[in-house]
């Protein structure tokens, strides 16, 4: 089942899979490719975009060449 964008919630849903999948993945990272896979929904690039951003944007992910971090599994946490 696919879930639309457009229902209340989903944007938070998709931001705590990717937070989620960032965890889990620890230090090495994840490319975009392999976030959407996580994320059970159907978005747009610029979505998946703008989510990872948010995480960025409240201090729980960061990139680096292509790759995105839990930022707890970077040497930037404190």
């Amino acid at each position: 089942m696919s879930l639309s964008m457009t229902l209340p919630g989903v944007a938070g849903f998709v931001k705590e899979r990717l937070k989620s999948a960032l965890v889990r993945v620890r230090g090495k990272g994840a490319d975009r490719r392999s976030l959407r896979q996580d994320v059970p929904v159907d978005i747009s690039e610029e979505r998946l975009e703008r989510a990872l951003e948010d995480l960025a944007r409240e201090g729980e992910a960061v990139e680096r060449d292509g790759r995105w971090y839990a930022l707890e599994h970077t040497p930037f946490s404190s």
